[in-house]
């Protein structure tokens, strides 16, 4: 009953609310141009922060398949690799219940347990048919955010069951642009003047979290930088002939020196990224299990996770 309780959505947001369990460093980031920036939908495991490799993740008492992919990890005073199991990949509808080995067990299962054991079990003997639908929508942003559950199980003459949990997540696109906090990079306008005893609107740039590199693109000339802007913009209409120049036969850009950027020239990112990216993602686990007349119990998993997610991030400068 786990996801009834809890209403969570994926299986990072159901081990988030783990007391032991840390902050998930594995997911995609806001303001990271590494690998961290294109990972999308992917969760982990972090019991008391100790690091993100050394909690072992089990379904049903068996490792899980770790994703493909790694991160360095401050730990221990250095950095060093890690790996990790997506934890959205477990279908939160199935689950039954969470067992927590909070203790160190790298003598029983190897040293990706330092921190500790999560062992997912699913429901099992599952019969019937269970449907549920869920929907949420914000009052200050244009999203929705969807999901449909199904379950279905049936027991069978020869003593087998056969369990099917199913989970679609729609999740929708929230833009920077639908937040005046996020819209804009420049937050001084939110100080108290020195009238107020504040540090005044443009003398703490420490609130000011705008760009000097272009979204157009920027290169580098000795000592001089040159970023490229459409035609229409401010810095292409300028009247200097000192650090306008033209590029012959493009009439949509011309290059500007931004050698020494101003403050009424650098870039807001928040008018082009998403807070949010669109996200979509189907959790399949099937679920077979069969009491053989010497009563020992036999059982097979087939799981399938599918996920597709769209974040348009600031741009870079080359």
């Amino acid at each position: 009953m786990l996801n009834e309780g809890l209403g969570v959505e994926s299986g990072e947001e159901l081990f988030a609310n783990i007391a032991e369990n840390g902050g998930n460093n594995f997911n995609q980031t806001d303001f990271n141009g590494g690998y961290n920036a294109n990972r999308g939908d992917v969760g982990a495991l972090d019991l008391r922060n100790i690091g993100t490799g050394n909690t072992l993740t089990l379904l049903n008492g068996r490792r899980l398949v770790n994703s493909p992919g790694y991160q360095t990890e401050l730990i221990g005073g250095d950095y060093v690799p890690t790996t990790s199991v997506n934890s959205n990949l477990i279908p939160v509808t199935g689950i039954d219940r969470l067992e927590i080995l909070r203790d160190g067990a790298s003598a029983i299962y190897g040293a990706d347990a330092v921190a500790g054991v999560v062992n997912t079990v699913l429901k099992k003997d599952f019969e019937g048919t269970t449907v549920r639908l869920r929907t949420n929508w914000y009052d200050s942003f244009a999203a929705n955010d969807n999901k449909a559950s199904i379950q279905w199980g049936k027991d069978f003459a020869n003593g087998t069951n056969v369990s099917v949990y199913f989970d679609h997540y729609d999740r929708g696109r929230i833009k920077a642009t639908e937040d005046p906090k996020w819209a804009n990079g420049d937050l001084r306008r939110y100080l108290p003047s020195p009238d107020e005893g504040g540090l005044g609107e443009f003398n703490d740039t420490t609130w000011r979290n705008q760009s000097a590199s272009s979204p157009w693109g920027q290169f580098y000339e000795g000592s001089n930088i040159f970023s490229i802007y459409r035609a229409d913009d401010s810095n292409c209409l300028s009247n200097s002939s000192s650090n306008l120049y033209n590029i012959a036969g493009q009439d949509h850009m011309c290059l500007y020196d931004s050698s020494s950027i101003r403050a009424d020239n650098r870039v807001n990112y928040g008018e082009t990224m998403d807070k949010r990216g669109k996200l979509t993602r189907d959790n399949v686990m099937i679920f077979i299990n069969k009491e053989l007349a010497s009563g020992t119990e036999s059982y097979a998993e087939i799981g399938i996770y599918m996920s597709e997610a769209n974040r348009t991030l600031y741009p870079g400068n080359c």
